[in-house]
């Protein structure tokens, strides 16, 4: 990513580098799961709970088109 920063731009530079130190001490949390089990319910749960700072990010677009067969009630 630095190397996407104009060598004039020292500030953008500073910004950017302080960022990734930053990021690197904050590892993501990452769910494995079956998006035809429980595990998205489980999932879905646990992001009610989540503080509003959080981002809840599905790995895979396929898991907002296509709703669980086995739930009687649509995922909010």
């Amino acid at each position: 990513m630095e190397t996407l920063v104009w060598p004039e731009q020292v500030g953008r530079l500073s910004n950017l580098q302080a960022a990734l130190r930053i990021g690197a001490g904050h590892k993501p949390r990452i769910v494995k799961g079956d998006l035809l089990g429980d595990s998205l319910k489980t999932l879905c749960r646990e992001r009610r709970t989540m503080p509003r700072s959080l981002c809840f990010t599905p790995r895979s677009w396929l898991m907002l088109q296509t709703p669980p067969t086995n739930s009687a009630s649509p995922i909010e």
